[in-house]
């Protein structure tokens, strides 16, 4: 659930920026009216300047499971709006969207295994299922208003530091290029398969198959 931001100003920065609220690690929850619903402070609406812009984002965040729509929240509270999700797959949850085989459940109970500020009372066992999870992370997306800074089917190919203008410049797969401040990795370690190296492997002539390539 993790994520690293790579700063113009330092080399590397572990884990998130800085938080917000009167605990230690905590973050300001949203607000709720009388009905439960999150009200969101009044922010500028996202925006989306052209891939090769001339002026660099504040931030680009790669990946949009747990640690990457995290990161978005905390920003947005922060006040800033002007940061782009570059997200490869055609939809938010990570690991939680591509792992769909037959039993994939969470081996933390449920109740730690989400956001603090935004906790889930109807999950329907202590170890949630991957539906449940994936479900809870599209309504992340949604109700702290991420999806306008979504751009999906965005793999990043490539990033390199401009030192010259102390800014970041992202490639994308297709060719699409950004810019930003700030370069937030939140690629997860659990979204490629990783195949075993077995004795007999590359001669074997049976059916092969990986779960996580599976998707029902």
């Amino acid at each position: 659930m993790g994520s690293t931001v790579y700063s113009p100003h330092a080399s590397l920065i572990g884990a998130a920026p800085q938080k917000h609220g009167s605990g230690p690690g905590s973050i300001n929850p949203a607000p709720h009216n009388n009905n439960n619903e999150v009200v969101m402070p009044e922010f500028a609406p996202a925006t989306h300047p052209a891939p090769d812009s001339a002026t660099p984002l504040e931030a680009i965040i790669i990946g949009s499971g747990f640690g990457g729509l995290g990161m978005a929240i905390a920003l947005r509270k922060a006040g800033v709006h002007r940061f782009v999700i570059l997200e490869k797959g055609q939809d938010v949850g990570g690991v939680w969207r591509d792992n769909s085989y037959p039993g994939a459940a969470c081996d933390v109970p449920s109740h730690l295994y989400s956001f603090s500020f935004e906790p889930n009372p109807h999950w329907s066992r202590v170890f949630a299922p991957q539906a449940e999870i994936h479900g809870y992370l599209q309504h992340c997306a949604g109700v702290y208003e991420l999806k306008p800074h979504i751009r999906f089917g965005a793999e990043v190919r490539h990033a390199e530091f401009d030192t010259a203008n102390a800014c970041w410049h992202v490639t994308c797969a297709d060719g699409q290029r950004h810019a930003a401040r700030l370069l937030i990795s939140a690629t997860g370690q659990l979204s490629r398969p990783a195949l075993p190296d077995l004795p007999g492997m590359a001669s074997f002539r049976g059916r092969v198959f990986h779960l996580s390539l599976i998707h029902i």
